[in-house]
């Protein structure tokens, strides 16, 4: 379902997450922004807490941003960020 241009249903926008995660080792907050710019902030948010919820993915604090990875076992747990969390 989409919006006037703007994706309004998090499930695809997961699995592209997972894709581009795949091809990348790694992504900052920032870069993610920058490749989903078709998105509102507050989707990509939603579709990054839901992957860190089910602990697919890490994200990992770097100063001011976030870096955000696939998780493989053994990896250890980080929170979501408190401005990713719902209102």
């Amino acid at each position: 379902m989409q919006e006037e241009g703007w994706m309004v249903d998090p499930a695809p926008l997961e699995e592209r997450l997972i894709l581009l995660l795949k091809t990348q080792r790694s992504l900052m907050l920032t870069e993610l922004v920058d490749a989903f710019a078709d998105c509102k902030w507050s989707t990509l948010f939603t579709a990054i807490r839901t992957l860190s919820q089910r602990q697919q993915v890490e994200l990992i604090p770097i100063g001011w941003d976030y870096r955000m990875v696939l998780r493989h076992e053994g990896v250890r747990s980080c929170t979501v960020p408190p401005f990713m969390l719902a209102d």
